[in-house]
């Protein structure tokens, strides 16, 4: 049988050689070995490099000595312009150290020129090798192609994505990585997801994953809470999907992040059930509460009974001593709820000197022996204010809640009616040895009004608390001016010309100090515990009473004081930021400014001075200016303070703002930072479709410029309900906090989550 000749291969073959001899004998030995031959010959460098450039070559074969080049420069060359191409060496003769150099160098064999029959396998070799090296190649580009195609899939998704096999991580995205803390995926892989999720929730998630491995819907909660790497917790939403990756069946769950959403919600629920200041459910809610207990009088038949307090004694505190003395004393008094009533028992602070207690499982005679234990108590919880002792009497009334009550209104306005029934004397307050007691008038000569009984129909509801935040036992008090280092630059100094009783009254108080700084904070909806406060000004009386603003700012613009008083807040309000900061705690002051103060040319140089006195950042200042102040401006001044504040470190908030953002679009970009909208503009606005539109639109326009929107001028919880609807992102008002002179609301959201009412604030140890 005739043998089959093997299929001619096609070589393009790059000859360096000043023999055309040794060159056609090259070539006529490799089509006798059934080579299809492109061939050219080069004998010097230059022609080598153009040859390279020009031409696409399988293997160059290089003589070693020539007259004007040599191989090793020859391979030298090769390896500089195609590094992957083959140097075969052809030599006359070599000794072996030359040998071992050349190979070293980079040859891929030296043969002799008189054993030329090695160079046919030589080359078929390297011909072999290059094929296969080619193959891989390829196989390897494929595959990355595959790979980053896939990998530009799923890191180019929006959400986080990760695959499992039988629970355990096989591949994730770096966004998933990032939501749960890893740093690369070899810290994830064959980690059970199981482990991500909470304890509380596996069963769900179990039940998750098997029904869509067998296509079947999940009718449950599709919200799990997981833990990250370091413990904390995050809040997911997962979708699955049965898919195929690296050749294996496995699930593909899709996760979005909704931590900050599940805060948003759970801070918006817990302000709508809470009182602000002791931490209590409010009168809403607990109505709520009650027609829960009512409904299920009617199946289960337990005995529960409602305790009702009014501490009537309040009023005359608050009056006497201020609404902060009148909230120290509150709190003690929920905490002493709290430490004497039962787990089972529900509170609720339904007016301003109104609580409302509810004891399940409990009997009239029970509730009767609780009551009187409350009184007792109360009588023991003192406050000690300026050497004088304080304490709040109580009316109470019991009302028992059985299957023929009518409704939670009833319920409550029998409570009502009964309380006013027992009216103890009021007691005056316990002076401290060697004071003298100081006597209310009104408190020792009348005793309290009883309430009348009403229909349910006719119940009043009590006046709502002045609600105040959960406040920071520890916190001390800002360092006084005197131990804070003063700025090089003095402030200028008020007039002591003759004017009107009121000027002179703020040119006294600026040169006597008499001015006196109170903060309200600013609280992020969306559940950021950073610190942020708005710093205002009263005047101190001459009987030591807090004089307001609006009493003396109108004298203060009109005689040119204001500059002066800004200059004074300023000063004041950068010493108490830097007590702040060096206590750890990294506040915001904002600062409101007036038309005067933003005209004066050496104000921001002065401020600059304070802050590094202070050793404060200028970014944890806001300077509140109002939108009117803003537009009658100078156009020039306006720049040269947005350049002064922009080298601070500062931003401005711009104050009153109106429904549109024409103030913000007229100035540098970077320079406004937030928008204050006020209560009644947001009033209106939920109540006329045309301008609700306006303020959704100027909102989500503001975001997009990175300017944050905040609501004030909240006075109830009912006024939360259009601020989260219209998207705003913080609020402000007396609802949350009075302005007060302590520095202590609690920004922490950690217990709003616990909507239990046995989750007591920390605050309640004041």
């Amino acid at each position: 049988m005739e043998k089959k000749s093997p299929d001619k291969r096609i070589l393009r073959l790059l000859i360096v050689d000043d023999s055309p001899d040794d060159t056609d004998l090259l070539a006529k030995n490799l089509r006798i070995a059934r080579f299809m031959l492109k061939t050219d010959r080069v004998t010097d460098a230059a022609g080598l490099q153009h040859a390279l450039d020009k031409g696409k070559w399988d293997l160059v074969v290089t003589e070693d000595k020539l007259k004007n080049f040599t191989g090793r420069l020859a391979l030298e060359t090769v390896k500089r312009l195609n590094p992957t191409l083959p140097v075969i060496v052809y030599a006359n003769e070599i000794d072996d150290a030359s040998m071992v150099a050349i190979m070293h160098a980079g040859a891929r064999d030296v043969v002799i020129k008189s054993r030329n029959a090695r160079i046919i396998p030589a080359i078929e070799r390297e011909l072999d090798v290059a094929a296969a090296r080619k193959e891989y190649r390829n196989m390897m580009d494929m595959a990355k192609e595959m790979e980053d195609k896939h990998k530009a899939m799923v890191a180019g998704a929006k959400d986080a994505m990760c695959y499992i096999h039988d629970g355990v991580h096989l591949d994730a995205n770096q966004l998933y990585l990032n939501l749960f803390g890893y740093s690369t995926l070899q810290d994830l892989e064959a980690i059970p997801v199981l482990e991500l999720i909470d304890k509380e929730d596996h069963e769900r998630f179990k039940t998750l994953l098997r029904k869509a491995a067998n296509n079947k819907p999940f009718d449950g909660s599709t919200e799990f809470t997981c833990k990250k790497n370091d413990g904390t917790a995050v809040y997911i939403d997962i979708s699955v999907a049965n898919v195929s990756h690296k050749g294996e069946n496995c699930q593909q769950l899709t996760v979005k992040d909704i931590t900050k959403r599940k805060a948003a919600e759970n801070r918006l629920k817990y302000l709508s059930q809470r009182d602000p200041l002791t931490g209590l459910y409010n009168r809403h809610h607990f109505t709520k509460l009650l027609s829960d207990v009512i409904e299920k009088l009617k199946t289960d038949k337990i005995p529960t009974a409602l305790i009702y307090i009014d501490l009537y004694d309040l009023k005359d505190i608050n009056a006497e001593l201020g609404y902060t003395t009148g909230d120290r004393i509150l709190l003690k008094i929920t905490k002493m709820f709290r430490e004497s009533l039962a787990e089972k028992a529900t509170i609720a602070r339904v007016g301003g000197d109104e609580f409302a207690i509810l004891l399940e499982d409990s009997t009239l005679k029970d509730a009767k022996k609780t009551a009187d234990i409350l009184k007792q108590q109360l009588q023991k919880t003192l406050l000690i204010d300026k050497g004088q002792k304080h304490s709040c009497n109580c009316a109470t009334s019991i009302t028992l809640i059985d299957d023929a009550s009518l409704n939670a209104q009833d319920i409550m306005a029998r409570a009502v009616a009964e309380c006013g029934d027992e009216t103890p004397e009021p007691k005056a307050a316990t002076p401290a040895p060697n004071q003298k007691p100081v006597v209310n008038q009104q408190a020792a000569t009348d005793k309290p009004k009883p309430a009348q009984p009403a229909q349910a129909s006719k119940v009043t509801t009590p006046q709502q608390p002045r609600p105040a935040p959960q406040a920071k036992p520890s916190t001390p008090a800002p360092k006084p001016a005197a131990e804070m280092p003063k700025p090089a630059a003095a402030r200028p100094q008020p007039a002591v010309a003759q004017a009107s009783p009121w000027k002179q009254r703020i040119q006294q108080a600026l040169k006597e100090n008499r001015f006196k700084l109170v903060y309200q904070p600013i609280i992020n909806l969306h559940g950021d515990a950073d610190e942020f406060f708005e710093v205002l000004v009263r005047m101190i009386g001459d009987n030591g009473h807090l004089i307001p603003p609006g009493e003396f700012f109108a004298e203060a613009e009109r005689s040119g004081l204001m500059k002066d008083i800004d200059f004074w807040v300023t000063e004041h309000a950068v010493e108490a930021l830097g007590s702040l900061h060096s206590d750890g705690r990294k506040a915001t002051f904002f600062i409101n400014l007036s038309l005067a103060t933003c005209k004066d040319k050496n104000f921001m140089a002065w401020v600059k001075e304070s802050l590094e006195s202070a050793r404060v950042h200028g970014s944890h200042l806001v300077f509140e200016l109002e939108e009117s102040d803003i537009a009658s401006g100078n156009e020039d001044t306006n720049k040269e303070l947005m350049e002064k504040l922009t080298s601070l470190g500062s931003v401005i908030s711009i104050d009153n703002c109106g429904l549109t953002l024409d103030t913000i679009l007229n100035l540098p970009r970077q320079c406004v930072g937030y928008m204050k909208i006020n209560r009644a503009q947001v009033s209106v606005a939920a109540g006329n479709v045309d301008k609700r539109d306006s303020l959704t639109a100027m909102l989500a326009m503001a975001t997009k410029l990175e300017v944050k929107s905040v609501a004030k001028g909240i006075e109830d919880a009912h006024s939360l309900t259009d601020l989260w609807t219209f998207g705003f992102q913080y609020v402000q008002g007396n609802y949350f906090q009075h302005a007060d002179s302590e520095i202590s609301y609690d920004f922490t959201p950690e217990d709003e989550t616990e909507l239990s009412s046995d989750a007591m604030p920390s605050s309640w140890s004041r």
